[in-house]
C-alpha cells in the first residue's frame, strides 16, 4: 500500500495508543484485493493495526472510520486471531464504507440527545446487522 503522507502512517487514538498501517503482507494483498473489487480508491483507504499488541487505548473492537479524505480501518487483535477472522473483520468493517455507515451527517440536523438516540438505533438495528450479513455472504473463508 502507498501511504500518502509518510511511510508509516501513524494515529493517536484517543491520545492512547498509537496505529500503524498493517505489516502481514498476506492481510495487505487480500486488503487491497477487497477495497478493489468494491471499487473504492485504494489510497484513500488505510488498514491500521495497534504498533503494540496490548496497546489499543480504550478501542476495543475494530473499526470503521471516516476522516477528511480517507477512510480508516482499525483492525483490533481480539477480534481478528486466525487469517479467516481477519478477512471477515475486513469485509465487515468495509461494509460500513460502502453503506454509508461511517457518515457521521445522517441525523446532524436533529438536535444532539435525539441524534445520539438514532445514531445508536441504526448502528445496532441496522448498520451492524447489515455489515454482518455482507461478510457473512462470502463462501472463501
Amino acid at each position: 500500500m502507498n501511504l500518502m503522507f509518510s511511510e508509516k502512517l501513524e494515529l493517536i487514538c484517543e491520545g492512547l495508543a498509537v496505529w500503524e498501517s498493517v505489516k502481514d503482507t498476506r492481510v495487505l494483498e487480500f486488503f487491497e484485493q477487497e477495497v478493489s473489487r468494491i471499487g473504492l480508491d485504494i489510497q484513500n483507504v488505510f488498514l491500521l493495526e495497534p504498533e503494540e499488541p496490548n496497546c489499543t487505548g480504550t478501542q476495543t473492537t475494530s473499526s470503521a472510520v471516516k476522516s477528511r479524505r480517507s477512510y480508516l480501518i482499525f483492525l483490533h487483535p481480539k477480534d481478528s486471531v486466525t487469517f479467516r477472522e481477519i478477512k471477515w473483520t475486513i469485509r465487515h468493517e468495509l461494509a460500513h464504507i460502502i453503506y454509508g455507515d461511517c457518515n457521521k451527517s445522517r441525523f446532524m440536523w436533529l438536535p444532539e440527545g435525539v441524534r445520539m438516540a438514532l445514531a445508536d438505533a441504526y448502528y445496532l438495528l441496522i448498520g451492524e446487522p447489515r455489515a454482518n450479513r455482507y461478510a457473512d455472504s462470502f463462501d472463501d473463508y
